[in-house]
């Protein structure tokens, strides 16, 4: 549990993390009396960047509806690969475990 709440503050405090780097070097540069648009050239071409790459990853990202994937796992010594197969929505069961969908009827009142 604690390990999980430092890694929510740590990821948290990136932008201001990031924020303070860039004002620690843009003050460097015009202490040295070096312009500092280079550096917001920069770190404006590096967001942009990180941007594209993130929708690039979205579009790209397989979408089928019907396929329903159970992850890799490791099982009593044994790696089971990654596996697909079509699967049936039922908006009843979104949140449910797979455990609990198979314990309820399909026919039981919601």
């Amino acid at each position: 549990m604690v390990g999980r709440l430092i890694f929510e503050v740590f990821v948290f405090s990136i932008p201001f993390l990031v924020f303070g780097l860039y004002l620690l070097v843009t003050k460097s540069a015009e202490e040295r009396g070096q312009r500092k648009w280079p550096i917001q050239i920069l770190f404006l071409v590096g967001i942009a960047l990180a941007t594209i790459a993130w929708f690039a990853m979205i579009l790209l990202e397989d979408k089928s509806r019907n396929i329903c994937r159970e992850p890799a796992r490791f099982e009593n010594g044994v790696v089971i690969p990654e596996r697909t197969y079509p699967c049936e929505h039922r908006i009843e069961d979104v949140g449910l475990p797979n455990r609990a969908r198979e314990q309820v009827p399909p026919d039981a009142p919601g």
